[in-house]
């Protein structure tokens, strides 16, 4: 499970400008990371569908975080509201490949329901994770002796 939003809808995580390189601002860039994060949280589904592992991506709503209170201005419900969401989805018989607002399956961005765009996004997000986790991140005992 992955925590969306349904900023998703405000702006489309473009693969071929993954930076912002062409147009940047706070609110398009937090869209955009939850457009990626659904589409890629909705990508392996349809593989994995089989195996028995659901993946699923929500929005729990807008709570009242210092998150929130930066971008708006502190609007939305208590936290506990969207923890509750949380699990909801996590506990519920929701289908995979499924994305839930409010605690109900919802239909997430155009785009995000396109299996190319999916697997675009996909590929531009393990193009840049590969190389950190082939990178060790933690000394072994020897690198650490005097």
């Amino acid at each position: 499970m992955n925590i969306g939003s349904s900023a998703h809808r405000v702006e489309d995580f473009g693969p071929a400008d993954p930076d912002l390189a062409h147009g940047y601002s706070a609110v398009g860039a937090y869209a955009r990371s939850k457009a990626a994060l659904v589409a890629w949280s909705l990508d392996p589904a349809d593989r994995l569908r089989a195996s028995g592992i659901d993946v699923v991506a929500l929005c729990p709503g807008l709570n009242n975080t210092r998150l929130s209170a930066a971008m708006t201005g502190g609007i939305g419900g208590p936290p506990a509201n969207g923890a509750a969401l949380v699990v909801h989805a996590g506990t519920s018989a929701d289908p995979t490949g499924g994305y839930a607002e409010n605690g109900r399956p919802a239909e997430p961005s155009p785009a995000i329901q396109s299996p190319a765009h999916r697997r675009d996004v996909a590929n531009v997000i393990a193009a840049r994770l590969l190389p950190q986790a082939e990178r060790p991140t933690i000394p072994s005992k020897e690198e650490t002796r005097p």
